[in-house]
């Protein structure tokens, strides 16, 4: 099918297949090739988040010199570099899902998302949404609630929290992701291949300059914007469920390049399992679940989150992720229900409220705007990125990172200087080394 021009709003972020295809595992003679290299005696430890990437990623659909970039970068990785990269990766995704689902009731009601300070005794530099430093973030927010009619977009309950779909911001100043954000780079060129990761920067995180002296990224920008009741704020930065394009939207702009409606397929993400046996597995699921749902109202998530550690898992091998767990046995989603009551739209405004209804995985409903110009539709391929991370992540059992975890105030937030860098040096060096030699912007497009 022949797809209109490329319009600003909406550029092709991701290969058109990747949004008709499931996420696919790399090629069987590479994940064959490092098997072989973690069973050889040399014990080289990887993470789950290594073992569900090389099963659950979109390399598939990538330009074919992306896959070759991504094979020559494996096969040519030293031992040290493999438990680097698998490092990454952990921590990528653990930084994801913090910012991603973490909300702060202070900046909730005026602007799009929580600040995002730096990780303690992790070394990755976080810096703050360059739009919480002025009125961006609140604009963008009114303009996010006026085009989602002031509603959840899932239950259709007034008065929404506005999230990001991609939450990360480069920081201020002229400084890439790779600098800033190394671990999320590597975790999107492993996932995606470098084009992707070129197509989002150029979309969401090129920096330009203001006249406070500091730049700020489009990651506020009404396409990466959407409305959610807190709770499914959240969850939806969790990963507990993920909203997906039905189908390439891009294929219906108009000739003008505008969009104005397309279908999104709502999808709860279980856990995975390992295939080892666990001695009694079967008993101490129930009573895990049970559990749970005696405790559900006065218990956090956290503390039922994680059913098997790294331990359960053969990390010997990345030729078997595991399995999904049914997601009725998931104790990480025992107990959460959506229930969307749809509005009754007479001319501009709801008059009354249907029946409610409850959302289960494959619900599918509209996304719509009331003018596709001035108040853009979320663009389907962030929506499908972001469902794929959080794939991922829900497979290797990532958590958010603990509250005590981060270095959160606002004095430390305003440390940071105007390149985006934290004046602080917590990355492992050996680590920090292992990554620039991998990832180093002249090696883009050759073998880290």
């Amino acid at each position: 099918m022949l797809m209109q021009r490329p319009h600003p709003n909406y550029p092709p972020l991701l290969p058109r297949a990747a949004l008709l295809g499931p996420l696919r595992p790399y090629p069987i003679a590479w994940r064959n090739e490092i098997t072989d290299r973690l069973q050889a005696g040399r014990g080289i430890p990887i993470s789950r988040a290594f073992l569900a990437l090389c099963n659950l990623n979109l390399l598939e659909y990538a330009p074919l010199e992306d896959r070759n970039h991504i094979q020559r970068s494996l096969q040519n990785s030293t031992d040290q570099q493999i438990t680097a990269l698998s490092q990454s990766l952990t921590l990528a995704l653990r930084e994801f899902l913090t910012i991603g689902g973490r909300i702060n009731s202070s900046l909730a009601a005026s602007t799009v998302g929580a600040p995002t300070p730096p990780i303690g005794n992790q070394g990755s530099t976080f810096s703050p949404l360059a739009g919480n430093r002025t009125t961006r973030s609140a604009t963008a927010a009114q303009q996010a609630r006026h085009r989602d009619n002031e509603c959840c977009i899932l239950s259709h309950i007034p008065g929404p929290q506005v999230a990001n779909i991609f939450p990360f911001s480069p920081g201020l100043g002229p400084c890439s992701l790779h600098e800033t954000k190394p671990h999320i780079f590597s975790l999107l060129t492993y996932l995606a291949g470098p084009t992707a990761v070129d197509n989002l920067t150029n979309y969401l995180l090129q920096v330009t300059t203001g006249q406070e002296g500091y730049g700020h990224t489009q990651v506020n920008r009404l396409e990466n914007l959407l409305c959610l009741n807190r709770g499914y704020h959240e969850d939806f930065g969790h990963g507990f469920f993920v909203l997906e394009p039905a189908g390439d939207p891009l294929a219906g702009l108009d000739p003008n390049g505008r969009l104005s409606e397309y279908e999104v397929r709502f999808s709860w993400v279980p856990q995975y399992r390992s295939r080892l046996p666990v001695p009694g597995d079967d008993e101490s699921q129930h009573v895990l679940e049970d559990d749970h749902e005696a405790h559900r109202d006065d218990a956090g998530e956290d503390e039922y989150y994680q059913l098997q550690g790294e331990g359960d898992w053969d990390l010997a091998q990345v030729l078997d992720p595991g399995v999904p767990m049914e997601e009725e046995r998931d104790p990480t989603l025992f107990g959460r229900v959506i229930s969307r009551t749809p509005g009754i739209r007479l001319g501009l405004r709801i008059r009354g409220r249907q029946t409610p209804v409850r959302v289960e995985t494959g619900f599918t409903f509209n996304l719509t705007t009331p003018d596709p110009v001035d108040y853009p539709l979320p663009h389907p391929d962030l929506l499908s990125l972001h469902a794929a991370l959080m794939r991922v992540a829900r497979a290797a059992g990532a958590t958010a990172i603990e509250e005590d975890e981060f270095f959160s105030s606002d004095e430390e937030e305003l440390e940071q200087g105007k390149d985006g860098r934290s004046t602080d040096e917590h990355l492992s060096y050996p680590l920090r080394r292992f990554l620039e030699g991998m990832l180093s912007p002249e090696n883009h497009r050759e073998d880290f």
